[in-house]
């Protein structure tokens, strides 16, 4: 077989292998109704020697010759035939696993058909190490998220456990777009009776058993920071003196573990909200640890915009071939996120001290100081705040008329964010930017209707022409949500009348 570089492949494994003669026809039609690929010259032997022999190891050792021999031969191909064979070998799962989390957000049509490809592939045989980048990769994508779900569908409680809390979010992203079809159904209900399940903490190790000597000071408050201020099981009064322990401890890297945890557990919270999901951590008291309000106001004015903590966590490695080495058979690396200080800071003062004006001043100032901060992460921080000023109004107006024409999901978590914020106080100035939001961003749309819906028959009386149209979407277009149908039928008796 030639490929379009002029390189050839060895089939002589293959020359003997034949279509079954009782199921010729049936082979056959396989092959033409799964002619789904590019046009490309590798392609149509390869596909028919899938269908034909799937799982088979002269076929899968083929298609990863192709792949290597062939670097115009890109991933989605590769994927759609490990599919087609049904190869769960472990090169194949790993290559499925390192496509989930090789693209960015936004990245476009070819990522989410390449996270497509890879969850429908490891729907063969449910890898346990597949779950946190299935999970991730459904939350960060929108479009393939249906694959994603139905993959997980498939998998234990016992294996969903350990992401329990990011499958929680993945589940609410979902919930706030209309089911797809019966598969997508059949998902939802196997998963969401799964998260709605009485909460049963994990069996942590209490934080009072880590030694108290001064050489497991580190242990004690990385334990701290990835378990011990999200465990149920651990008290306030446990944790609040702790908290102060770490915050001022000669240790510096004790000290950035404390803060990693005040910005963890405030973040955690944060995307809770976002998605619209009841929060299951922990509600802390943080605003009683002493004097932690003046000490990240104090952190966040000696930080440069620049300045941020390490935090270390795993990722799965990306693998690029076929490789079974013994070195590619390690699925998780450490990965350094840089943490901003300022940032962070700002993100827990917003979380316990809302409404506070010293904080609002810190907001704008942070905005000026750095060019780098998002409209994302100036809306999160003023609704985190629950800021009802003029200023943080004409904010989200301004970001709502920047970003109404704007798709894919930067667009759309802007204009959301920007919505819920106006709900505070439901300026009459935001209207007509509200009811342009609704006909252009569907995913923000239920948060436009919710807040459109809280204005008064008065405020809306000069839109009513309108909202007429808006208000006769069909009901199964929208999230089925008791807020969102009741926010409908309200707005409906307010433009009917």
């Amino acid at each position: 077989m030639v490929g379009n570089d002029g390189t050839t492949l060895d089939l002589s494994a293959l020359d003997r292998r034949k279509p079954r003669p009782d199921r010729f026809e049936e082979d056959i039609k396989k092959i033409v109704e799964r002619n789904v690929f590019e046009e490309h010259p590798w392609v149509k032997i390869p596909q028919s020697l899938c269908v034909l022999w799937p799982k088979d190891d002269a076929v899968h050792t083929l298609i990863w010759e192709i792949h290597e021999k062939d670097r115009s031969f890109g991933s989605t191909n590769l994927m759609r035939l490990l599919n087609l064979g049904e190869f769960t070998t472990p090169a194949a799962n790993r290559y499925r696993i390192a496509q989930l989390v090789a693209y960015p957000i936004g990245s476009g049509s070819f990522a989410d058909e390449a996270i497509s490809l890879a969850a429908k592939g490891l729907a063969l045989s449910h890898p346990e190490e597949a779950v946190g980048n299935l999970v991730r990769a459904g939350f960060d994508h929108i479009a393939p998220r249906r694959d994603v779900l139905i993959t997980l569908a498939g998998y234990t409680d016992a294996q969903l456990d350990q992401h329990y809390n990011k499958l929680v979010s993945l589940l609410s992203a979902a919930a706030r777009s209309p089911p797809l079809d019966e598969p997508y159904l059949r998902a939802l209900n196997r998963l969401v009776p799964y998260v709605n399940r009485p909460f049963d903490p994990l069996e942590y190790r209490k934080i009072t058993e880590s030694p108290p000597e001064s050489d497991d000071h580190l242990q004690r408050f990385t334990y701290l920071r990835k378990e011990g201020i999200h465990n149920q099981e651990i008290s306030d009064e446990t944790l609040i003196p702790m908290l102060s322990e770490g915050l001022n401890h000669k240790d510096a890297n004790v000290v950035e573990q404390t803060m990693l945890a005040l910005i963890e557990y405030s973040g955690a919270i944060a995307v809770n909200e976002f998605m619209g999901m009841p929060n299951r951590y922990p509600l802390r008291p943080l605003n009683q640890v002493p004097s932690l309000k003046q000490s990240l106001i104090d952190r966040f004015r000696a930080a440069q915009p620049q300045d941020h903590y390490n935090l270390v966590t795993e990722y799965s490695k990306p693998v690029t071939n076929g490789d079974t080495s013994s070195d590619s058979n390690k699925l998780t690396e450490n990965l350094t996120i840089a943490v901003p200080i300022r940032f962070g800071a700002l993100q827990v003062l917003c979380r316990f001290w809302p409404n506070d004006p010293d904080i609002h001043t810190l907001i704008w100032q942070h905005q000026a100081d750095d060019l780098s901060a998002t409209s994302a992460q100036m809306l999160r921080l003023l609704n985190t705040g629950k800021f009802d000023t003029i200023e943080a109004n004409n904010y989200r107006i301004s970001k709502l008329d920047a970003y109404v024409n704007e798709s894919g999901p930067e667009g759309d978590m802007v204009t959301t964010m920007a919505a819920r914020g106006l709900a505070l106080t439901h300026p009459q100035e935001a209207i007509p930017i509200l009811i342009q939001t609704w006909t252009k961003h569907e995913k923000s749309r239920a948060d436009v209707l919710i807040t459109l819906s809280g204005y008064s028959r008065s405020q809306l009386e000069p839109y009513k022409r309108t909202l007429l149209p808006l208000t006769s979407v069909p009901r199964d277009s929208l999230p089925f949500n008791e807020e969102i149908q009741a926010a409908l039928d309200r707005l409906i008796a307010i433009v009917s009348e």
